[in-house]
């Protein structure tokens, strides 16, 4: 599953591409925003299936698990942060769509290399 929303991730940001050259007011960026948020609430299933799958060696084995995957999950919320942002675009909830979004990014941007050192540490 991880894969397939991969590869559907990427063909819509070569998507996007020519939808960056409509005018303003078109339904694209709104549909295209609505698809991102889709596709990382999706890509919550195989975060979760991660954590079952290894909940049971993270202290062994999988040392990286909780901080890799509470850093999945802050990533995938800010992408579904994505259609929220859009639709309060000029309302006063605009500022905190937008601030929800990047304290996300902020900490995935945290924990990845915090779940990369444990990971190369452990080895």
């Amino acid at each position: 599953m991880n894969q397939v929303l991969t590869d559907i991730s990427i063909v819509k940001g070569f998507v996007n591409i020519p939808l960056a050259t409509l005018p303003d007011g078109s339904i694209a960026p709104k549909i295209s925003s609505g698809v991102e948020s889709v596709i990382n609430l999706a890509w919550m299933v195989p975060v979760i299936m991660n954590i079952q799958e290894n909940k049971d060696t993270w202290k062994k084995k999988y040392k990286s698990l909780i901080p890799e995957s509470i850093g999945n999950i802050f990533f995938n919320c800010g992408g579904i942060m994505d259609f929220p942002i859009v639709l309060a675009k000029g309302t006063a909830g605009y500022p905190a769509a937008c601030g929800v979004q990047y304290g996300a990014m902020v900490l995935y941007g945290i924990f990845m290399p915090i779940a990369g050192g444990i990971n190369e540490f452990a080895h």
